[in-house]
């Protein structure tokens, strides 16, 4: 059966924050190139929640005993993207009736360094205070331990709290302690704009129905950045 390792009483929460000139500027992504070791996309994988580009870049373990705790579980789709990359898999939700451990990703239950990968996919927009969550996430981590995700931004209401820009997850990682390594909204924003507006369209009709634009604004975009390289080069 499940392990149930919910909070059983109240616990009071201190919330820190550290105030610098930095924090009116983007996140910065620092550049450096870390170590990646693409998960295999099979033919005929389907990856419902995320997409294949960002389950392609799972961190590499470091041993074989490499562990991998997913906040907010929920039926566990991308457990075997994660297994695959050589993490053991550990599921943790709050409600979820297939996920092997129930808790509150607020006071999550685990020691502190015990993880070598946190993730989380399209769950953080669904909690009550994410900087609280983001937390728990760093410190549950060992040193040089990743933390690997998704939230949601432009998708409709769907029992969620906080919908957060790229900027938005930076600072959030950022002030609990995170280094960003990688960094970008999602691509797929008209999609969801879409199926908020036709919530009982099918997946696929919308994807056909939504390529065409798609392509087009691939097309803008790629023509803008000739220009703008053609009078940076013209200026000079």
């Amino acid at each position: 059966g499940r392990i149930d390792l919910t909070l059983k009483r109240q616990k009071d929460l201190i919330l820190e924050y550290r105030l610098d000139p930095a924090c009116y500027r983007e996140p910065k992504v620092d550049g450096m190139k870390w170590d990646i070791d693409p998960v295999i996309i099979r033919p005929g994988d389907k990856i419902p929640t995320v997409g294949k580009s960002l389950m392609s870049a799972l961190p590499s373990p470091i041993d074989r005993d490499a562990l991998c705790l997913d906040i907010g579980c929920g039926a566990m789709r991308q457990r075997k993207y994660i297994e695959r990359a050589g993490y053991k898999f550990i599921g943790f939700d709050c409600d979820d009736a297939t996920a092997p451990i129930v808790g509150d990703a607020h006071a999550i239950p685990f020691p502190s360094n015990q993880f070598d990968l946190a993730t989380s996919y399209a769950t953080f927009e669904h909690f009550r205070i994410p900087p609280v969550v983001a937390n728990e996430a760093f410190r549950i981590l060992k040193p040089g331990g990743y933390f690997h995700g998704w939230v949601a931004f432009i998708e409709g209401f769907h029992d969620s709290y906080f919908h957060m820009t790229h900027w938005g997850i930076g600072s959030l990682l950022q002030q609990a302690g995170f280094e960003l390594k990688w960094l970008e909204p999602d691509r797929n924003s008209l999609w969801h704009i879409v199926h908020n507006m036709f919530p009982r369209v099918p997946y696929g009709l919308i994807q056909m129905l939504t390529a065409p634009v798609y392509q087009l604004h691939r097309l803008w975009f790629w023509g803008g950045n000739i220009l703008i390289k053609r009078k940076a080069t013209s200026a000079e």
